[in-house]
């Protein structure tokens, strides 16, 4: 359930718990990402917190859509990173 304006805690983790961020470069690339797609889809980030294996969010989404359009792509990150930089080793 999304409510518009609303302040919601987001989690997102590794699947089978495996890390999503091996340095600094990947958490930074991450947010970058983040910060692209929640300007774009108006969702308005107060605070987070990158760990290994998972991240937390409080953000207040000001469209219905904004949670889900904003966080659709770091589900991929690895994917992402994995095209980008072929030799990448997890």
């Amino acid at each position: 359930v999304v409510f518009e304006g609303v302040v919601h805690h987001i989690t997102q983790r590794g699947n089978y718990r495996q890390n999503i961020f091996e340095d600094s470069a990947d958490r930074k690339k991450y947010i970058e990402f983040v910060s692209e797609y929640s300007t774009k889809y108006e969702m308005k980030i107060y605070a987070y917190c990158l760990m290994t294996n998972h991240v937390h969010f409080l953000a207040a989404p000001l469209r219905n859509d904004s949670l889900g359009m904003t966080f659709k792509f770091p589900s991929g990150f690895q994917e992402l990173i994995r095209n980008e930089f072929p030799n990448y080793e997890e």
